[in-house]
């Protein structure tokens, strides 16, 4: 009898220390899973400008007149790389395949998950310390939650005013920048 009830004993303390292993695996499984989801937004942020630099760089065309006629006979190419003519061959299909869908995922799609992360969980993004500690990079530095996506969307058109308006002059980029400046 008592050899049976050590038995059962071991087998209990046995199975409470495997429940314990199994708790403590889940809790560092939860916090490196916090972690990469924090790493993936910071890195997300962080590299967003040069996602949408790159992305309208693939769009980015100049006219040059070949045949020193008038403008109509123009012809388009990549500003980048004046070897690839636009629109035609490969670019139509790096432009449609890589550049378009890239642009809106990376300098549209980036702010609004950034702002529909903090819209779900605006109740509680000063409370909750979990909340804090995964998204407060994104708000904790302003006076509103949402304002971290006002910044981001400027971002995207002050990339868009230096790449798309380059051609236009460093007065007329200028110029533009003041007036989103002063809208925002």
């Amino acid at each position: 009898l008592s050899l049976s009830a050590g038995t059962a004993r071991t087998a209990g303390t046995a199975r409470t220390a495997g429940t314990v292993r199994t708790a403590a695996k889940n809790a560092n499984m939860n916090e490196t899973r916090q972690n990469i989801v924090v790493s993936m937004i910071v890195v997300m942020v962080l590299i967003h400008p040069t996602l949408t630099r790159r992305s309208v760089e693939l769009l980015t065309c100049d006219s040059i007149n070949n045949s020193g006629a008038n403008e109509e006979n123009a012809q388009q190419y990549l500003r980048s790389d004046l070897e690839v003519v636009c629109w035609q061959g490969k670019h139509a299909i790096w432009a449609g395949a890589v550049g378009l869908p890239f642009l809106i995922l990376y300098s549209i799609g980036i702010p609004l998950v950034s702002f529909y992360i903090l819209y779900k969980r605006k109740h509680k993004l000063l409370s909750d310390q979990k909340t804090v500690s995964r998204f407060g990079f994104l708000y904790l530095g302003y006076h509103v939650w949402w304002w971290e996506v006002v910044i981001m969307f400027r971002k995207v058109c002050m990339v868009l005013i230096d790449v798309v308006l380059a051609p236009s002059g460093v007065a007329i980029q200028s110029l533009i920048t003041l007036m989103l400046l002063a809208s925002m």
